[in-house]
């Protein structure tokens, strides 16, 4: 993996595709240095920052409040409390007005969505 990772930042650095190297580069390394996928029994509790957005196909800082799951079952983001559910690898806030469902990937949470008519997708990250 990290001689994939080097090879791309050396292509990267050749072109105008650097950006998009680079983004595939961290990537993958983030994938690979992510941590163990969450399994049957596992919890979702804990705190997860904004890792990674998308919004209309084009990248974009994360400006998102961490969402900060309790092993009761209730949440916080910012000022949005209420409680979650977990079904399978899908996470649903119960007071969440703009996202949909959240699909659980490990120790990431991707939200996918239409925001403004614009597709948004959102990962979040527990360290």
């Amino acid at each position: 993996m990290a001689i994939l990772a080097a090879m791309l930042v050396k292509i990267a650095r050749r072109g105008a595709w650097r950006r998009r190297l680079l983004f595939l580069a961290s990537f993958f390394a983030a994938l690979w240095l992510g941590g163990p996928w969450v399994e049957a029994g596992e919890t979702v509790a804990g705190k997860y920052r904004c890792w990674m957005m998308n919004v209309g196909g084009r990248g974009g800082r994360c400006t998102s409040p961490p969402i900060i799951l309790r092993p009761n079952g209730t949440y916080e983001m910012s000022k949005e409390q209420g409680t979650y559910t977990v079904k399978g690898d899908r996470l649903t806030l119960s007071e969440s007005k703009i996202r949909g469902a959240g699909r659980l990937e490990g120790n990431r949470i991707v939200f996918q969505y239409k925001h403004g008519g614009l597709d948004t997708t959102v990962t979040y990250l527990r360290p």
